[in-house]
């Protein structure tokens, strides 16, 4: 009986100690799970404080972190057939088909320094016009081990691609620059890398940002900043009966 009553003093000393370091974090105005400003970062409990995350790398991207990008567009863009290989196989050819024969392919890094670990959080790339996409060779090699019919799929992305690609191309003069492809895999990451690359180009001499979008995407982001819409436009083979499929091309001066 003592022991008992001995514990359960333990235990309510223990639970009172937790709680009252709870109370004091959040008089503080930090959350108790990571010490983060819970104010600053919306009442977002997974939120990563400015002392675990504050040193940023713009490096060349690298094709290894391929896979971390297919993670967040594949529920966004596979198809509604074939199994999960070849859902993943025909995103990444649309990924490929974004991504020219040049240099201007990047990655933001953050390095977490509670762990030391440099993190994967955006990328984007870029073209010129007169820029080569070698998308194809790579899907010749890879495609052989799908059925045709799945491959049509894979086909009918690319003409739409291919031909969004050529309009804005069309539109643009030499000294511009077109944003084939922008993902960010972590909240505000991908903002701050185009920032700073628009900010590089346009040190370089580049005049315009150019960029095309459809209706599946959050389009009016651009109009909200700072994108003038040039052209807006219906695509018929992904539209239907009840819904045009909406394609739209903006333009940003740098």
């Amino acid at each position: 009986m003592v022991g008992t009553i001995i514990i359960s003093l333990i235990l309510i000393v223990l639970i009172s100690q937790a709680l009252w370091s709870i109370i004091k974090a959040r008089r503080s105005g930090r959350h108790p799970s990571c010490g983060g400003c819970c104010s600053a970062c919306a009442q977002n409990y997974n939120c990563t404080s400015k002392e675990k995350m504050s040193v940023m790398k713009i490096l060349p991207f690298e094709m290894k972190n391929i896979p971390l990008v297919l993670d967040v567009v594949t529920p966004l863009w596979c198809p509604h057939l074939g199994d999960e290989t070849f859902k993943r196989f025909n995103v990444e050819y649309i990924m490929r088909n974004n991504l020219f024969d040049n240099d201007l392919h990047y990655e933001l890094l953050e390095r977490n320094e509670q762990t030391g670990q440099e993190e994967f959080c955006a990328m984007a790339f870029f073209a010129r016009k007169g820029d080569v996409c070698r998308a194809q060779e790579w899907f010749d090699v890879e495609s052989k081990k799908f059925p045709s019919d799945w491959l049509r799929a894979s086909q009918m992305s690319r003409t739409y691609i291919e031909l969004m690609d050529q309009k804005t191309f069309d539109m643009m003069k030499d000294d511009d620059i077109k944003l084939t492809l922008y993902v960010s895999r972590k909240k505000g990451s991908g903002s701050k890398l185009l920032n700073e690359l628009c900010r590089r180009f346009k040190g370089q001499g580049y005049k315009n940002l150019y960029l095309w979008t459809d209706c599946e995407c959050t389009w009016e982001w651009y109009t909200d900043h700072g994108y003038e819409l040039v052209d807006k436009d219906v695509y018929e083979p992904f539209s239907s009966e009840d819904e045009d499929y909406m394609t739209y091309i903006f333009k940003k001066e740098l």
